[in-house]
């Protein structure tokens, strides 16, 4: 009786063993599992970011491409109404009709526009993210040259200087007066020069192939600050 309990419990006891060493074999296998999937989640997510780096620089890529094919083909047509008017102007020695002169003028204003067109292109691609700050500093040395005769006076970048305003209005206005005038003025330009969408410039194309953007002095703003002092 007693060797059949000793065996009983012998044996229960190889069974537990049996089943705490399946035990810790079963999370070893879990843990190993779990390494495993933290691996492959590395990876996954270590690829899917490549793969949108790959996406935005294709995007990049195509939108670079999409604006060197657009100025490709403006070249070309450039080129080819070049031709054209070419033709136009030697059959116009011949025939001096009043239509063709029509159309040769309408297709040199065409090629002008795109001549023009495709020079800010161009202008547009050298420019940097501080474009604005270069226009208005491009703006005001234009406007010390070509306001010179009202005296402008611009105290630093973007800030004009009143008192040439003042001076100004005090001979056409009584003195209270003249100070609302000049103050008004003053605001008003100083807003001009703010407004990004105020662009007094103009393309200049040079045969040897240049590009340079001045000052416009034709610009009504300005014709208006010349005629106001």
């Amino acid at each position: 009786m007693k060797k059949s309990l000793n065996d009983e419990l012998k044996t229960e006891k190889r069974n537990i063993e049996f089943w705490v060493r399946q035990w810790d074999l079963r999370e070893s296998l879990i843990e190993l599992e779990r390494h495993k999937l933290d691996e492959e989640s590395t990876m996954v997510k270590s690829k899917k970011e490549d793969a949108l780096n790959k996406i935005r620089q294709l995007e990049k890529e195509l939108e670079t491409r999409e604006e060197l094919e657009t100025r490709q083909k403006l070249e070309l047509e450039i080129e080819e109404l070049k031709w054209e008017l070419e033709v136009m102007k030697k059959q116009l020695e011949d025939e001096r009709d009043e239509a063709v002169r029509n159309v040769t003028m309408e297709m040199q204003q065409e090629l002008d526009d795109l001549e023009s067109l495709n020079a800010t292109l161009i202008v547009k691609e050298r420019r940097s993210n501080d474009e604005l700050q270069d226009a208005r500093k491009e703006l005001i040395q234009g406007l010390r040259g070509t306001l010179s005769s009202t005296v402008i006076g611009i105290k630093r970048m973007g800030e004009i200087d009143e008192k040439p305003f003042l001076k100004t209005c005090k001979r056409r206005f009584p003195h209270e007066k003249a100070k609302v005038e000049a103050s008004a003025l003053c605001s008003l330009w100083q807003e001009n020069l703010k407004n990004p969408e105020w662009h007094p410039f103009k393309i200049i194309n040079y045969d040897y192939g240049k590009v340079e953007e001045i000052v416009d002095e034709e610009d009504e703003k300005l014709q208006n600050l010349k005629q106001e002092l």
